[in-house]
């Protein structure tokens, strides 16, 4: 979090931007080379878990005012030996997060995936995955739901 705060303070965040939030799967990605001259911001950190994100909400998300979050977490979770109910209630958490403290903010889940290291797993994941899809057909504006 101090590296991410260091360069919030060389760097400004503007408002408005697209803020991509979560696990390395988030970190690894070359957000220049496959989105150029686009206003997008990495704050993906290697072992993540949802409950890392609520943690450092304010440090990570509100100084900048994005006007997009996409996030992925859940795999780290699932494989300390999160269950799939306790994964879509850290989810729930972190939404309501971007609702109450940054409500203009559309807000993206990235789908848990599975990965052959962790593919014993990927039942657990894809009812995660179901869990938290049904959750925000709850909460997402009328116009939006399926």
């Amino acid at each position: 979090m101090v590296d991410f705060e260091k360069l919030d303070r060389e760097s400004p965040p503007e408002s408005g931007g697209v803020l991509f939030l979560g696990s390395s799967s988030i970190r690894r990605w070359d957000l220049e080379r496959w989105f150029p001259g686009r206003d997008l911001t990495n704050r993906g950190f290697g072992g993540s878990q949802i409950a890392d994100s609520i943690r450092h909400f304010e440090r990570l998300v509100v100084p900048h005012r994005p006007r997009s979050l996409f996030f992925y977490a859940g795999d780290n979770d699932i494989a300390a030996g999160k269950t799939a109910e306790a994964v879509a209630a850290d989810f729930a958490t972190l939404s309501g997060l971007v609702r109450s403290r940054s409500p203009e903010t559309r807000f993206w889940f990235i789908a848990i995936k599975p990965s052959l290291s962790r593919w014993q797993l990927w039942p657990v994941m894809k009812e995660a995955n179901r869990r938290i899809a049904e959750a925000c057909r709850q909460t997402a504006p009328r116009a939006l739901r399926r």
